[in-house]
């Protein structure tokens, strides 16, 4: 899996199959989410079992490989950093945030899937009040 496939399957998982988000991480992924960090893989997918439903829309993305961890026993790590957009819950035109989420990625041996060692997601919000008009 690539990286780009990666972030493609994380936010589909996110969004619409939350019950698949355990294939991602690990029981000592490092998490923080909006500054908190949470305890793990496991405490992560509880706590966002109880969020609302959401819908990310990826703006950008860049993916990078560590230097000297792609080796012939097919060892891989990975940074990406992803940006865009996510709406909560159902409403139509209502809570829709910009979004940032930075993870590293372990590959143990060719043929094991990428998972999450640690992740950083961030709701980026501009007050109103910070915006300028011309």
């Amino acid at each position: 899996m690539s990286g780009e496939s990666f972030y493609n399957q994380f936010f589909k998982a996110l969004d619409d199959y939350r019950q698949n988000l355990f294939q991602f991480f690990r029981p000592d992924s490092a998490i923080v989410w909006c500054g908190n960090p949470i305890g793990g893989g496991d405490a992560f997918i509880q706590m966002y079992s109880q969020m609302p439903m959401t819908k990310h829309d990826v703006g950008d993305y860049n993916v990078h490989p560590l230097p000297n961890t792609n080796n012939a026993q097919g060892q891989l790590t990975l940074t990406i950093n992803v940006s865009g957009k996510v709406k909560f819950g159902t409403e139509r035109g209502k809570d829709l945030h910009g979004f940032s989420a930075v993870f590293m990625l372990h590959r143990e041996g060719s043929g094991q899937p990428l998972t999450v060692t640690s992740m950083s997601y961030r709701l980026v919000h501009r007050p109103e009040d910070a915006t300028l008009e011309i």
